[in-house]
């Protein structure tokens, strides 16, 4: 027996049964309120379960969805570097004619220096004329002589012919195209 037991038969014996019942009635009244927030404690940690799981989902099609983005990106990286890589192939082999094997290695250093002539004669005529005929001070010329255009150019064509030159050096000790995959 315990001690609410106890109560409601004391509470029986001085008001005629009411009291005492009801106080035996409480802890099932208390029982049941505690079971009804129980139960709407575990429906909303439920709730909360199943919002985490769907989060979970969400987040990892959205990662699967990233990941495929990327493995097409690379495959078609790739695709485009063989097909580069391919082209400099054939451009680099010999026909075996000999007049239009000396005409392919003879195009792009012949390019390369006529269009540098060119561009030389330009400036020298542009610092000459205005040195000369617009008696342009030495502080003011210094502005035309060398600009970032200039810049521009010089590390277009240095870029251009002597780094791809440095790497068909470089290819003939290890294809580095192989290295990429």
């Amino acid at each position: 027996m315990d001690g609410l037991d106890i109560l409601g038969g004391v509470a029986s014996a001085a008001t005629g049964g009411l009291a005492g019942a009801v106080i035996r009635l409480l802890p099932a009244l208390f029982g049941g309120v505690a079971k009804m927030f129980t139960a709407a404690g575990d429906r909303k940690h439920e709730l909360e379960m199943r919002r985490l799981d769907w989060e979970i989902a969400k987040s990892s099609g959205e990662q699967r969805i990233r990941e495929i983005d990327q493995t097409g990106i690379q495959a078609q990286a790739t695709a485009m570097m063989d097909a580069y890589k391919a082209a400099l192939e054939a451009q680099g082999r010999p026909t075996g004619i000999p007049w239009v094997d000396a005409l392919n290695t003879f195009v792009r250093p012949f390019t390369a220096y006529y269009f540098l002539s060119l561009y030389g004669i330009a400036k020298v005529c542009l610092i000459v004329y205005a040195w000369a005929v617009k008696k342009v001070d030495l502080a003011a010329l210094s502005k035309v002589i060398w600009t970032p255009d200039d810049s521009a150019m010089f590390g277009a064509v240095m870029g251009f012919y002597f780094v791809d030159r440095q790497l068909g050096k470089s290819e003939a000790k290890a294809n580095p195209w192989n290295s990429v995959r």
